[in-house]
């Protein structure tokens, strides 16, 4: 409903009319600064036609000024240039934003289906082609007004000279850049190092290619990164070998599509798993980038898979579809044993590996709700709102000031929900703001339950006496309810349980035995 980037990739009147990027140009750069610009944003038209840009706008404002106002449409004599001179111009103004930009931006929530068109900065490139097309147009026609006069053609002369200069500059090294060779990719017989592996395998047996670190971004709601250029030896890999990848990098991906990948690959819980969501029982290959940025649930993974085979940058192993109930039932054993373990310390119905209570759990059992996750009830709030799901001091027992947050969050199936941006605030004693931490859902899932997920974000602190303010907030989502609940906030190196008996939560994930 609401893709992101419908401003982020605009046009700038500088990226249009400037010459960037352009030897004669150069000096801009110590005097402008463009670092705010996407590249998407830039489509600069060309000295010729900025030339036409200013001249015709000067028409306009002389016919205005004299009030010859039924005149003012009238840029050439040739009709059709007229009506796609002023449709260029409208589209150069909406690729800045306009209105939008005008203080105006609330709007967006009201186009329907316009939203659609993020990346506006494109409405730009009419303008690129019909402004240096009127231009020539217009010194043509003057050139043959004037006798063909030497001065007529002189100006005429520079403007194509202008034109084919910028067109060289447009397309000079473009050919290198655009051949892309990358030895991997264009490996037709898998002779590569990178690739011989997949000769020494039998591709027929495997069903997909599950990258770690794993990657999902597209959705418009979940944006998982990759990490050590999985990305990259994914798709040479899916584009050599013919196999499907769970991780995805393209937009308007299915969300429902998108929970189901994320929620096999994150950490499992009771109500995620069923084996019946893989169209066979085939195996899995797991294409394992050789980094240590892998969260805990993928570790587990490879620790259940068979290594086979290996390249110079990245380890394949073989994960079969039942490792994924193998490892859930391992891991509740594990949770089990650990919350029956004597150095437990327990602080009523919690336990901990700490003897002194050096943590924050808000269950909100108190505000009955009768969608409440777990209990009798839950925290919620209007979306557009700011949602305080904790403010006060944190434990001051922890001397790394290294704190672990975690939540569940309502909704996390349905378009926008995790987009919701969480803001950690920290203040001093005099109420001085010391540090701001600002972080999206979307990017922050650790396990998924029904149409609920735990979102986990580690942070450090200045000081440990000074104060923290949690809220929650999507203005998109407007009016909608937003809901949590089961809110931890402890030391990384203090473990919290949990249990209420057939379930066992460590550290707010949640663990139970498979059926």
């Amino acid at each position: 409903q609401y893709p992101w980037g419908f401003l982020y990739y605009r046009a700038y009147p500088q990226s249009i009319f400037l010459p960037f990027g352009r030897p004669y140009g150069r000096f801009l750069y110590s005097i402008l600064r463009i670092d705010y610009i996407d590249w998407e944003g830039y489509a600069y038209v060309g000295l010729t036609a900025f030339a036409g840009t200013l001249f015709f706008l000067y028409i306009l404002v002389s016919k205005f000024v004299q009030r010859k106002y039924r005149q003012i449409t009238s840029i050439t004599y040739n009709r059709q240039l007229n009506i796609l001179f002023w449709a260029s111009l409208a589209s150069l103004l909406f690729s800045f934003g306009v209105p939008f930009i005008l203080g105006l931006e609330r709007l967006i929530d009201f186009i329907g289906p316009i939203r659609q068109m993020r990346g506006i900065a494109r409405f730009a490139w009419p303008f690129f082609y019909i402004m240096n097309i009127l231009t020539i147009y217009w010194l043509w026609n003057w050139w043959k007004s004037k006798d063909k006069n030497l001065i007529a053609a002189s100006v005429t002369t520079v403007a194509l000279f202008m034109i084919c200069t910028d067109a060289y500059y447009n397309v000079r090294n473009k050919g290198k850049s655009l051949e892309n060779i990358m030895p991997a990719l264009t490996d037709q017989n898998n002779e590569d190092p990178d690739n011989q592996w997949l000769q020494r395998l039998d591709l027929d047996r495997y069903q997909a290619i599950i990258p770690l670190p794993y990657f999902h971004i597209g959705s418009e709601n979940i944006w998982l990164d990759g990490q050590c250029d999985i990305i990259n030896k994914t798709f040479i890999s899916v584009k050599n070998s013919g196999l499907p990848t769970m991780g995805s990098l393209l937009s308007r991906t299915s969300l429902n599509q998108t929970i189901e990948n994320v929620s096999a690959i994150t950490a499992p819980s009771c109500k995620n798993y069923y084996l019946n969501r893989y169209p066979t029982e085939m195996p899995f290959l797991l294409l394992v980038a050789r980094c240590e940025k892998k969260y805990p649930h993928e570790k587990e993974l490879i620790r259940h898979a068979n290594w086979i085979d290996s390249t110079g940058v990245f380890d394949i192993y073989e994960l079969h579809p039942k490792a994924f109930k193998i490892i859930q039932d391992s891991l509740f054993s594990n949770v089990v044993r650990e919350y029956s373990s004597v150095n437990l310390h327990k602080f009523r119905d919690i336990y901990t590996t700490y003897s002194i209570r050096n943590f924050q759990f808000l269950t909100f059992d108190s505000l009955l709700n009768d969608t409440s996750f777990f209990g009798s009830g839950c925290l919620s709030g209007k979306a557009k709102n700011r949602t305080i799901l904790y403010t006060g001091p944190v434990p001051s027992d922890d001397t790394t000031r290294t704190y672990n947050l975690t939540f569940w969050m309502s909704n996390i199936r349905t378009d926008l929900y995790p987009r919701t941006m969480i803001t950690i605030n920290e203040t001093d004693s005099l109420g001085n703001k010391v540090n701001t931490l600002n972080f999206p859902v979307s990017k922050q899932i650790m396990q998924v339950s029904g149409n609920k997920a735990l979102i986990e974000y580690e942070f450090h602190l200045a000081d440990n006496s000074n104060q923290l303010n949690i809220s929650a907030q999507n203005r998109i989502l407007r009016n909608n309810m937003i809901q949590f609940d089961n809110i931890l906030l402890r030391p990384v190196t203090t473990d919290v349980y949990i249990s209420d008996g057939s379930t066992i939560w460590k550290n707010n994930f949640c663990y139970c035995k498979t059926d």
